[in-house]
């Protein structure tokens, strides 16, 4: 059964735009996301990009997890890598997002073959081309076993 997503414009979160209820009927604002003609005052230099928020959580029917990233405004689009790996240090899942213009995102990952313990290391990565790895964060997750 699809899920129904429903558009409204009004005022969500003390914010005038556009909001809708997600599939779990949480209300979700537009994305922010970075505008080349109007870069952020705040937005960082790409050294010093950071993860704010990194962290996974379980889909309900199980194998796939949702990944929540915050990242700190910045003043060029960086390359994210985000990667599941096992308790033995075996990676499961991966997910590249070339110039990535959003500061807040959440994407799936499937959990092809599934861990004897069930337990993950969600480990994201904020990368520059001409810099390399500026950031890398991590965050445990711990699976159903069945």
């Amino acid at each position: 059964m699809a899920a129904a997503i429903r558009f409204f414009f009004g005022v969500s979160g003390g914010r005038i735009g556009s909001y809708w209820y997600n599939r779990w009927g949480e209300t979700q604002t537009a994305m922010e996301r970075y505008n080349p003609f109007q870069p952020p005052a705040e937005g960082a230099a790409p050294e010093d990009v950071r993860f704010i928020e990194l962290r996974a959580e379980p889909w309900p029917e199980g194998g796939k997890i949702r990944v929540h990233a915050r990242i700190a405004p910045f003043l060029q689009p960086p390359d994210l890598e985000a990667a599941l790996v096992n308790s033995d240090g075996d990676e499961i899942s991966s997910v590249t997002i070339i110039e990535n213009i959003d500061f807040n995102l959440v994407f799936t990952m499937h959990v092809r073959h599934p861990s004897s313990d069930g337990k993950y290391t969600l480990i994201g990565r904020i990368i520059y081309e001409d810099i390399g790895v500026v950031h890398e964060a991590q965050a445990s997750i711990e699976l159903p076993i069945g």
